[in-house]
């Protein structure tokens, strides 16, 4: 009988500790400093990414200013394209979304027939977004944005004359 009281101690002591434990830690919930910390971050890799493409244009011997230009020329003529393919592909995912919807009705009293009906939809979703990123169109509007940089990066003045 020894053993019994010990136990019984030893279990109320876990459930004070257990009950006490979220108050010693002293967790809150502060979703302003967690929106400032995001903010900070964004700030930091601004900055990052630009002293890298300061220093990057630095290496190539490049005007940092023109390459800036054509970056954002490259930028300009790449969001149609980037649009077109987003539309598409959120074309994917809502007949994706309607399919699993369809899944769940059809299939709700068995499981594993959901779950091969949900994959099967998956797998189909998938394949129709890289149809969306294969679309030739779509590559040759990019390919012809990435030439035009190369050859505006091409014309700019050396950095150090």
């Amino acid at each position: 009988m020894k053993g019994l009281p010990a136990l019984l101690l030893a279990v109320a002591l876990i459930g004070v500790g257990m009950v006490a434990l979220p108050q010693a830690q002293g967790v809150t919930r502060n979703p302003q400093c967690v929106q400032d910390a995001q903010d900070d971050f964004k700030d930091c890799l601004a900055t990052c990414r630009e002293t890298f493409q300061v220093i990057k244009d630095l290496c190539r011997n490049v005007d940092h200013d023109c390459a800036e230009d054509c970056r954002q020329q490259f930028t300009d003529c790449i969001g149609p394209s980037l649009a077109d393919l987003e539309t598409c592909k959120d074309a994917c995912d809502s007949e994706r979304d309607q399919a699993v919807a369809d899944c769940r009705e059809h299939h709700s009293g068995d499981p594993s027939a959901l779950d091969d009906c949900i994959d099967a939809v998956q797998v189909q979703a998938f394949m129709c977004r890289d149809q969306c990123r294969e679309q030739t169109q779509i590559r040759a509007q990019l390919r012809q944005c990435r030439q035009e940089f190369r050859s505006c990066i091409g014309g700019c003045p050396p950095a150090i004359p």
